[in-house]
This record gives structure tokens, C-alpha cells and sequence, in this order.
């Protein structure tokens, strides 16, 4: 008779799963999924943007759902300077794993180097680790291009320019040109960047940042656009940095209209005193790809704004 129960027992509980397998199922994704909380581990940040774009945004949940999901995870973190994120793969989404290592790997250099761009420079990263297993945990680790030393040391130099370059009298065009004029003719484009990366793997005076651009007067794109960006910033200019395949240079937001700069194709050759180049200054979309179509262009599917 004991038998004879708990078989039919049994046979009513797979009755009863099979008859609410839906609910079941729904009801345990559900409890799963909110026992797997995501976490975040931060470094000192001063500079968050939390700026949102048509191509990217900040998000306050970081479970993601699909591909734009992830990225807008990957741009929280830097613009927050996580130093680690972790957070869990929903057991609906089966391409998550795929898809974030698509986002993370080194072949989608040229999209990471966008979200890169609309971060501070301080926030900007140097190289994305990631681990997940197979309970859906995923772990992405940031390391950032300024350490904290090089911000301070920065912040320092900026805070000099801006004393020395710009007055409450200013417009801000004004200012803006006058920053401009100075960090053109303050520093010399840097020759050796590319051969010193190939034969050490990295530019000996740090000439693709801002700091490495005071400390040694020397800067390739990425240090003029950077120093520009940050000078920017502290005058609460809208701004952030745009890429080619070759090239960073940067766009402000002034009176609702976007505006192209781009210090580095300003810059006279061998720094010619009194030389100074405004034919990249503050010029829309229309007149960058007339002066020019190769260096200067860019995708317009994500920097939406310049449309």
C-alpha cells in the first residue's frame, strides 16, 4: 500500500509540473535571476560625464538583455571608473556570452574606441579583462589610460593654461580659440610615436595623452583631442571626441549646434612662432568633409549627432 501512494504521489506531482511547467519555469528564471545581484568595485572618479547619446547611454541596470545592453554596461563602467563589474547573464538570454565577448574582443577595437571617446579622458581605458563561468556570472576588469598620479599632475597644468589664456570678458568662442591657440602652439607634433610603439611597444614621452603632452611638449592626436577635451570640460563646454580609422579630434556643443576642432591638423610644422592654423577651428560637418575626406571621416550610424 506504501508503494502504491507514493506512486501516485509521484505520478501527481509530474502532473501538477507538467500542467504549470510555464509558471514553473517562469517562476524559477525569476527567482534565479534576482538572486544573482550584479556588483561593482570603483577607483577615485571626480570626472563622470553621465551623458547620455543616441548611440549609447547610462544605464542603472546592469543586467543585460542584448548587445546594446552590454555596451551601455561597458560605457557605465568607464564613465563611473569601475574598476570591476560583475554581473550575471539571464538564462533567457543565450547569445549573452557571445555577444560580450564580441563587445570585449580585440577585433572590435574601432567601437570600443568610440565609447572610449565619450568618457573623460582620465576615464578612458587601456585594456578590458573578462571572465564568466558557466553559473552566467561575468566579471569585466578595466585598466585606465591616466593613473591617478598623471591626474593630478595634469589638473595642475590645466588649471595653469586656463589661468593664463582665458578672462571672464571672453566669449566663449573666445575662449575656446584661445585654448585652442595654446595647446597648438605650445607642443610639436610627435614623429617618433609610431616607430617608438613598434620597436618598444609604447611611446616613450606619453604623447597620446594630455599629460604626456605638457611633461614633454610632444602629442599625436589622441594627446591634443584629450587636452582639448579636458580644457572643455572645466569651461562646461559640451563636448566629446570623435574617431576615424586614423584619426581623434573633437566636437563641442555650443547654442544647441555641434562644431568640429581639430588641434592637431592646426598645428604649424616645427612650431613656427606666431604660426597658428584656425582652418580646423569650429567648423560644421559640411565644411570638415570639404577640407577633407579620408582622415576626417567618421561613422555617422553612431556619432547620430553630427548627422
Amino acid at each position: 500500500m506504501r508503494k502504491i501512494i507514493t506512486l501516485l504521489l509521484f505520478l501527481l506531482a509530474a502532473v501538477l509540473v507538467y500542467a504549470y511547467q510555464d509558471i514553473i519555469i517562469d517562476n524559477t528564471i525569476y527567482i534565479i535571476n534576482n538572486i544573482r545581484q550584479p556588483s561593482y568595485t570603483t577607483t577615485k572618479n571626480l570626472y563622470s560625464k553621465n551623458k547620455n547619446y543616441q548611440y549609447i547611454s547610462i544605464t542603472n541596470e546592469l543586467t543585460p538583455h542584448n548587445y546594446q545592453d552590454i555596451l551601455n554596461i561597458i560605457y557605465t563602467s568607464l564613465d563611473k571608473r569601475f574598476s570591476t563589474v560583475t554581473f550575471y547573464c539571464p538564462l533567457e538570454y543565450k547569445e549573452c556570452y557571445n555577444d560580450i565577448s564580441k563587445a570585449t574582443s580585440k577585433d572590435n577595437d574601432e567601437e570600443l574606441t568610440i565609447i572610449g571617446n565619450l568618457v573623460s579622458p582620465y576615464n578612458n581605458f587601456t585594456n578590458i579583462s573578462i571572465y564568466y563561468d558557466t553559473s552566467g556570472k561575468v566579471n569585466l576588469s578595466f585598466s585606465y589610460l591616466y593613473d591617478d598620479d598623471m591626474v593630478v599632475e595634469t589638473e595642475k597644468y590645466l588649471d595653469e593654461v586656463l589661468k593664463n589664456t582665458v578672462t571672464k570678458e571672453m566669449t566663449i568662442t573666445e575662449k575656446l580659440k584661445a585654448i585652442h591657440d595654446y595647446v597648438v602652439q605650445y607642443s610639436e607634433y610627435d614623429t617618433n610615436y609610431e616607430g617608438e610603439l613598434a620597436l618598444y611597444g609604447k611611446g616613450l614621452h606619453q604623447s597620446n595623452t594630455s599629460y604626456g603632452l605638457f611633461k614633454n611638449k610632444l602629442a599625436i592626436c589622441t594627446g591634443y583631442a584629450d587636452t582639448l577635451a579636458l580644457l572643455f570640460d572645466k569651461l562646461g563646454v559640451e563636448n566629446f571626441k570623435v574617431a576615424s580609422e586614423t584619426h581623434i579630434w573633437n566636437v563641442v556643443k555650443i547654442d544647441g549646434s555641434y562644431y568640429h576642432i581639430d588641434a592637431t591638423w592646426d598645428d604649424p610644422t616645427n612650431n613656427i612662432l606666431g604660426t597658428i592654423s584656425d582652418k580646423f577651428f569650429m567648423i560644421s560637418t559640411e565644411e570638415l568633409h570639404e577640407l577633407d575626406t579620408t582622415s576626417h571621416t567618421f561613422d555617422k550610424n553612431v556619432y547620430l549627432e553630427l548627422k
